[in-house]
Order: C-alpha cells, then structure tokens, then sequence
C-alpha cells in the first residue's frame, strides 16, 4: 500500500510544481511577452500614422497652391496687386506674385495641417513649416518654361510627432523632421501671367484713351459721369480686349466689364497742350503693387475683388457694358463777343478780330479684363474649375488744349488796331475796317 501511495504522491506533487511554474512564467514573464508585442504592435501603427500623414500633407501642398494661385488670379497676379495698366505700362513684377504666392500657400498648407487626425489612441502633432518655396525664376517665366506647370514647391522646417494615448504602455513617441516637395503640373497660372505682362507692357489701352479726349469738350462740370465719352471709352476697352484676345491660344475666352468713368471740364487758357495726368475723385485706382495677407481668407468668395478703385460702392464694382460705336460729338458753341460797330458819317467801323479760346478736357476710365483658361481645371471648393485671371486697366487723362475754338475778340470803341481788344486765350488778330453803312 505504501509503495502506491509514493509514486501518486510524486505524481502530485510533479502536477503542482509544473501548475504552478506555469502561472509564475505567465504572471512574470507572459506579461511582459504580451506588453513587448503590443509595444511593436502600437510602434508600427503610430509608424504607419506618419506615413499617412505625410501623403496627407503632399495632397494639402497641392491643394494649398491651387487654391493661392486660383485667388491670386482672380485679384491680378497678388492679392494687394495695383493696376497692370495705369496711364502707363504697370504690370506686376514676378517677384512680388511669387512671394504672395509662397505666403498664402505656405499659410493655407499650415492650416490643413492642423486639420489632421485619426482614429487610433494616439496623438499627432505637426508644426507649421516655416518656409515654402517656389522654385520658379523670373526669366523663365517670359521664356513659357512654366506655361503648362512643371514646376516645384517645396515646405521646409516641420516636425510631426505621434504620441501613444495607451496609459498601460508608457514612452512611446515617434518624432521626424519634415520636408515635402511637389511637382505642379496642369496648372497655367503662369502662362496667363506672362501673357497679361507683354499686353500690359505694350499697353493698348490709355494712348487710346488720350486720343478720345476731345468727347470731354462738353462737360458741365469739372468731374461727372460719363455721357459723351462713355461710348469712346468702351470703344478703347473693346479694342484692348481683342488685342489680349489675341495673344491667347484657343483654350482662353476674355472679356471686359466697366468700373467707373468720369468726364470732365477743365479752366481755360492752361498750357502746355497734350495728355497728362488727372486724378479724378470719383473714378481712380491704386497703381502700386503689393502683396496684402489676408488671415480670414478661410471662406474666400469666388466674388471677392480686392482691387482699390473708387467710383462706386459695392465691393467688386463692376457693371457689363455694351461696347457700342461712338456717335459723333461737336465742341458746344462759345459766346461770342459782339462786333461794335460805331456809325460817322455814312459809314461804318467794323471790328473783324478774333482769338483762339481753349478749355481743359478730361477723361478718366478704368476696366477689369477677366480671362478664363479651360485647358485645365483645377481644384475648388466647388470642385474642379477653370483658371481665371483679373486685371484692371486704368487711364487718366486731361489735356489743357483739347478743346479749341476761334472766338471774336471783344474791342473798345476806341481801338485803332486789333491787338488793343480783349483777348480770349491768344492776342487778337484780323483787321478793323471801315465799309459803308
């Protein structure tokens, strides 16, 4: 009986001990097995968060631009941008078009960036990027190299950390440095840019402008609204239109519209004669070109304008106008001065004199010329869309001897010749006679 009751015993016991190894190795070490494998388990996910998150922010880059350079279009080429034509040539330089560009970009990028998040129990921070470039050179552009895009963005200096939220595991923190680069292809911002810089520069808008001022002969007032010279200001418009017009390729449609135009009288007599410059209160624009930053752009309307012309009070300030043939205008009839005719002895003295008369006119026009690329549609908040780029073309003008008249000198009874009459804007010529009564 004894010698059965060792072996169970032995057998019992070996069952304990191996029981109870088995509990102390999965108390002890299986914990720590099962903590190691969810370690590397939450490590290749938060890796696969930064991954994402990097594809995540080269898709923002892409649409961060397109959204900069669908604005900057829209209000010249930068938003802050002044007239590309201001009684002069005055396109805008690519220099300051570039850094607005860069700023909006790099401001709209930073923005979508703090968007991100996920589902996973970790945390992800991204720090803005410090820089973003576009690396594009002035003389390329005017050579067409970024015509159809194919150029590069690169944002530099961020960092972008994910955190486990997991309390049972501790120290688990993934950090990179990060900089993402894109290739910007379909896109024809610059192209409609450097097609708007050579009609600019050529401008041929205000030497037409300067040529019709004679329809301002018959203003009222010193500064009115346009009657008279409406039609001969549209006249101009539709002729610089056709000219811009013309420089595209067959996928840009362009058109104009109205901002203001005013008309003027001006004193008489003034030299010297020719085109120079009028500040009209009621019709002009700033000619200066900057790049303004907007921080609540967020909700950027399709219908914003941010140009600074005066004339009339709604924000984009245009109204269509129908490009018309100019009727024929004449210079209103001077009083004359009554000859005196003084009678002695049948006969009569007639005071044939004369003087030419001349009064300042002017002419003040500006208009928004809009050209839309449908080669390419690029993203908006409306989905895809085609490029459309603005530019205001603004002429000033008023000349001291545009309107000019011959007037009859007003002479003294007493006048033996006509220099001693009263001129109107030159000494008085012609001859005093005596003829029969």
């Amino acid at each position: 009986m004894k010698s059965q009751i060792i072996p169970i015993s032995f057998l019992l016991l070996s069952v304990s001990l191996i029981i109870v190894g088995f509990v102390f190795y999965n108390v002890f070490y299986g914990k720590k097995y099962e903590e190691k494998i969810s370690e590397i388990k939450i490590l290749d996910a938060t890796r696969n968060v930064i991954e994402n998150a990097k594809s995540y922010l080269k898709l923002s880059l892409v649409y961060s631009s397109s959204r900069a350079m669908r604005e900057q279009a829209m209000s010249g080429g930068s938003i802050g941008a002044g007239a590309w034509i201001c009684s002069r040539p005055n396109p805008l330089p690519v220099s300051i078009s570039k850094r607005c560009l860069e700023n909006y970009t790099q401001y709209y990028l930073n923005m979508y960036a703090g968007e991100f998040n996920t589902t996973l129990p970790l945390s992800v921070y991204i720090k803005n990027f410090s820089s973003l470039i576009y690396q594009i050179e002035e003389y390329s552009v005017f050579k067409g190299l970024y015509d159809e895009g194919n150029f590069t963005i690169l944002a530099k200096d961020s960092i972008i950390s994910a955190i486990s939220k997991d309390i049972k595991i501790k120290d688990i923190r993934v950090s990179e440095n990060l900089n993402i680069s894109e290739l910007i292809t379909k896109n024809r911002f610059w192209y409609m840019f450097r097609i708007f810089t050579e009609w600019a520069s050529e401008d041929p808008f205000s030497p037409c402008i300067c040529s019709v001022l004679g329809c301002a002969c018959p203003s009222q007032s010193g500064d009115e609204s346009c009657s008279s010279c409406l039609s001969y200001a549209d006249m101009c418009a539709k002729y610089a239109l056709k000219n811009l017009q013309n420089r595209f390729d067959e996928y840009v449609v362009c058109k104009v519209e109205n901002v203001c135009c005013m008309q003027g009288r001006g004193p008489p007599c003034l030299e010297p004669p020719g085109c120079i410059g009028w500040s009209s209160k009621r019709c002009s624009a700033r000619c200066e070109h900057s790049c303004i930053f907007y921080e609540n752009l967020y909700y950027f309307s399709e219908k914003e304008s941010f140009y600074q012309v005066s004339g009339c009070e709604s924000p984009y300030c245009t109204t269509t106008t129908t490009l018309s043939p100019p009727t024929t205008t004449t210079i209103p009839p001077i009083t004359t001065i009554p000859t005196t005719t003084i009678t002695e002895q049948k006969e009569c003295i007639v005071y044939d004199c004369y003087s030419y008369y001349w009064h300042e006119a002017r002419l003040s026009a500006a208009y928004i010329f809009t050209c839309t690329d449908y080669k390419y549609y690029i993203s908006s908040p409306k989905g895809p869309a085609p490029l459309t780029f603005s530019v205001i073309a603004y002429a000033s003008f008023r000349d001291p001897q545009r309107c000019k008249a011959i007037v009859k000198c007003n002479c003294p009874s007493t006048a033996t010749k006509c220099e001693e009459c009263i001129p109107a804007c030159t000494p008085c010529f012609g001859e005093i006679k005596t003829v029969p009564c």
